[in-house]
């Protein structure tokens, strides 16, 4: 398991990357930055352009190469392992909420009425590490991993429509599983799928694959992002 992550490209880093990159630094490290920064600057759906930018230097400082903008704000990476093989999608959302951040810690929101309440941020983080552990381990990979920063979760019309019409799929295998960091609301599954929660009969995943219910018996819309779970 990568452990320690060392930057192509330093200059090219964001600044709140840049300040804490060491020759090798602590892919730890660097994804609590990530997040944190992120937690202090964000942005509503359809208007994460600086987000969109942040996550772009990140990852191009480490070497990939970045595609889009796709759906105004929204990013893709692409991971070529060393032999033929299929296609795998991993997503994060990146926008956050309209609501005042109530924190009292140094990474609290900086943008009023503005704050990322859902995890979104981390979601980010975690989809950055994913990028970068994939792209340290290609020489191990058989075919190809597709990580997509998705705008708008919150909002209608959602950013994962926006980004399928966007071409967002062109020149791919088509994906034979998705997954994300909210698996029960998405078509998630990897080898040891996470239990999921009911949904509709024919429903579909961000990326309109139909699934099935996960299991018989009466069924419940998904819990609104932000909402107690039980």
């Amino acid at each position: 398991m990568l452990s320690s992550v060392s930057p192509v490209d330093r200059s090219h880093l964001p600044d709140p990357v840049a300040n804490m990159a060491d020759e090798a630094q602590s892919l730890a490290q660097v994804l609590v930055g990530v997040r944190r920064y992120l937690h202090r600057h964000p942005e509503v759906g359809m208007e994460e352009h600086n987000t969109s930018r942040f996550i772009r230097e990140t990852l191009e400082g480490y070497g990939l190469d970045v595609y889009g903008p796709i759906a105004g704000t929204g990013l893709y990476v692409d991971i070529e392992g060393s032999a033929p093989g299929g296609a795998v999608g991993y997503r994060a959302d990146i926008d956050a909420l309209p609501t005042q951040d109530q924190k009292q810690v140094p990474y609290r929101s900086q943008t009023p009425n503005v704050a990322h309440l859902c995890g979104h941020d981390a979601h980010t983080a975690i989809a950055i590490g994913v990028a970068l552990v994939l792209h340290n381990n290609r020489d191990q990979l058989q075919g190809r991993a597709r990580v997509f920063f998705q705008p708008n979760e919150e909002g209608l019309p959602s950013g994962a429509p926006l980004m399928i019409r966007g071409a967002s799929w062109r020149g791919s295998t088509p994906c034979t599983r998705c997954t994300s960091t909210r698996p029960w609301r998405w078509a998630a599954t990897a080898s040891s799928p996470a239990p999921q929660r009911p949904r509709p009969t024919g429903s579909r995943c961000a990326f309109g694959r139909k699934e099935p219910a996960t299991r018989p018996g009466p069924t419940r819309a998904p819990t609104p992002c932000g909402s107690p779970r039980s």
